[in-house]
């Protein structure tokens, strides 16, 4: 008979496999870890004299019919979390989490999408419980190069990437296994979403801008800013209602819920020197669509980073540029709902065909469940 997955771990790690049932926990895109939306409010992005809202539609009616186009680049990342087992350490049972990982970016050619690069990782979650010396580093990499090797996965020509691990102690908000396990395979798309990023920077320029879904989460304190980060945006499609300001700093989600059809927000600074060190983020809001049944429905918020010198100097952003890009976001509106999709309001077509194009490399559950 065949070993199982889940035995070779249980065994490679001292455990006691408990085999439990086995499901589906979680299909999801990538998801802000709302960094952005936690960062100090600083002031206004723009001018004062600026507009509370800003109508979009005469220029994107403009960039329309002259069929110009900045927006090169789309990036999404998503996984599929299983729970493929459970294994007792200490007499206590814990959950064992594989997870599919899936990053990728898809660039624009003429008027098709093609396929730029992808990346895809099949990964597993075990409590950090399951290593007998913490110290020993190469330990879950031999794990995973040993699963690798079975039989299960040498003849599907698939490969484990990595063994991570979740925190085995409780915390102040009583987190369920699954979630912490959830939420280490969460970070590690994450991780694989800013290589990709890296390695497209350096073909950005002013006629060639990146649309990154979800927020721009990529820049910590000891890093400086590529200044090839001015032609990317991030774009989330959800974001923290109760984090909401206008321009004037005071939390507002009135003021986002109010937001007309086709229009923007004036644009807001926000930095966290404890992450980001002197990195400012310009972060808006765009309505694609007629609101719906929520206040909330088909706005998608906005985020830049302020880089060059006249930016960080003046601490503001250009408002036309702005208006611009807004454009050329609403333009790329999902005119219609595919199928049953309560996010279709807030996609942008290109975005929505890169994450259809991730999602189809995926190996289906039963496959999938079938190797543990």
């Amino acid at each position: 008979m065949q070993e199982k997955l889940t035995d070779i771990i249980a065994r490679e790690t001292f455990g006691k496999n408990c085999g439990a049932g086995k499901f589906t926990l979680s299909d999801s895109e990538s998801q802000d870890t709302e960094e952005i939306s936690q960062t100090v409010f600083t002031h206004s992005a723009e001018p004062s004299n600026t507009s509370k809202y800003t109508d979009l539609l005469p220029i994107s009616r403009k960039l329309s019919s002259s069929g110009s186009q900045l927006l090169t680049y789309f990036l999404d990342g998503s996984r599929r979390v299983f729970k493929a087992g459970e294994i007792s350490y200490s007499r206590t049972v814990y959950p064992v989490i594989a997870g599919q990982i899936s990053a990728g970016a898809c660039r624009r050619v003429s008027r098709r999408l093609v396929p730029e690069i992808l990346r895809r990782e099949i990964v597993i979650a075990v409590p950090d419980i399951a290593s007998p010396d913490s110290n020993v580093p190469g330990f879950f990499p031999a794990i995973a190069r040993k699963l690798s090797d079975s039989p299960a996965i040498k003849r599907r020509g698939l490969e484990i990437s990595a063994v991570i691990t979740y925190p085995s102690a409780k915390d102040s908000r009583n987190t369920s296994y699954e979630d912490k396990a959830t939420i280490a395979v969460q970070e590690r798309m994450i991780q694989r979403e800013k290589e990709i990023t890296e390695s497209l920077v350096r073909k950005l320029n002013h006629r060639n801008y990146l649309v990154k879904d979800g927020s721009l989460e990529y820049r910590k304190k000891s890093q400086l800013p590529n200044a090839n980060y001015r032609w990317v945006i991030g774009l989330s499609k959800s974001f923290s209602r109760e984090s909401c300001r206008n321009y004037q700093g005071k939390i507002d989600q009135e003021y986002i819920a109010e937001l007309p059809p086709y229009h923007r927000t004036r644009a807001v600074i926000y930095r966290n020197p404890e992450i980001f060190g002197d990195t400012e983020f310009a972060v808006w809001y765009i309505r694609l669509h007629e609101r719906g049944k929520s206040a909330f429905a088909g706005i998608v918020k906005a985020e830049k980073m302020l880089i060059t010198q006249s930016e960080r100097g003046k601490h503001e952003i250009d408002s036309a540029e702005i208006d611009t890009l807004s454009a050329y976001i609403l333009n790329e509106r999902n005119p219609v709902c595919y199928g049953n999709d309560p996010r279709w309001a807030g996609h942008i077509y290109p975005v929505y065909l890169t994450e259809k194009y991730i999602k189809s490399r995926y190996i289906s559950a039963e496959s999938f469940l079938h190797m543990f």
